[in-house]
């Protein structure tokens, strides 16, 4: 959505569209929404009503505008006192204010009234994380993706979690579900191939590099790793792990060469290219 669209359209068309698409123009959404509730122009609108105090709030959050933020709060705790989403959006509140305690007391009510609960979930991991408790955001996770097994989103994060704290194999797990789940998505494939290799299980991590490779031709990373593979295995010649080593490391080195040339022309970088070519080489 361009400016020129927002300046121009309907203001309720506007943020209808925003909450369609989900997009984060929260300046946006400040200015246009605050002036319909500020004047009073959303009386006429029945239930949507409420959909815009929710989404100015989110937006008055975003921007450190609590004044703004309570109001739409007490709004919205006046017409929906018992909500759980009304209850979260005050917990969101308290979190964005650095009162954590509170925030997490709210969450966990939720919690303890529904234990399934998404959106709860996801901010109690939030705000562990954000209070350091890694141990405690991976245990909720956990909690989490055995109730939503599909949603990708929260094994990515229960990954990047573990490989924080240095739990690779579990992390290799995390990574063998997302490819179940989104097989062609080449970026699982090279972050599976770099835990194995971190687990120096070369073979497996240079069959899942040449995977990412299929699924995104010279992907840099996956060239790189697929380099290192080969040479920790030994070298090109004298690889047993990997069949076709031999021409699989004169792909690597012709496709960073490539790259290479294209970044950086021979007029400039002699030093770098020098670098560049003999690693390649060895």
């Amino acid at each position: 959505m361009s400016l020129t669209t927002t300046v121009t359209s309907d203001p309720l068309e506007v943020l209808s569209e925003l909450r369609r698409t989900g997009e984060r123009r929260s300046d946006v959404v400040m200015r246009i929404g605050g002036d319909l509730l500020l004047y009073g122009k959303t009386r006429s609108l029945g239930d949507e009503a409420w959909l815009i105090y929710e989404q100015v709030f989110d937006a008055a959050l975003d921007l450190a505008d609590w004044e703004a933020a309570q109001a739409c709060l007490e709004m919205l705790q006046e017409k929906f006192p018992v909500s759980k989403r009304v209850r979260l959006l005050d917990g969101k509140y308290h979190e964005a204010r650095g009162i954590l305690d509170v925030a997490e007391q709210i969450y966990d009510e939720i919690l303890a009234e529904d234990e399934t609960h998404v959106m709860a979930l996801k901010r109690k991991v939030a705000l562990l994380k954000t209070k350091g408790d890694i141990k405690g955001a991976i245990g909720k996770l956990v909690e989490y993706v055995d109730c939503y097994t599909n949603d990708l989103e929260a094994w990515m994060e229960l990954s990047a979690l573990y490989q924080s704290q240095c739990m690779y194999k579990q992390a290799a797990y995390c990574q063998e579900e997302l490819i179940l789940l989104q097989p062609i998505h080449h970026l699982h494939q090279i972050t599976y191939a770099e835990i194995m290799y971190t687990l120096n299980q070369m073979e497996v991590a240079a069959k899942s590099y040449c995977r990412a490779l299929e699924l995104s031709t010279a992907h840099p990373r996956a060239l790189y790793g697929l380099k290192q593979c080969i040479l920790k295995l030994g070298g090109a010649s004298r690889c047993k792990g990997v069949n076709h080593a031999k021409e699989l490391d004169l792909m690597v080195i012709d496709q960073l060469t490539k790259a290479y040339e294209k970044a950086c022309p021979r007029s400039q970088g002699q030093e770098l290219r020098k670098v560049v070519d003999t690693w390649l080489e060895s």
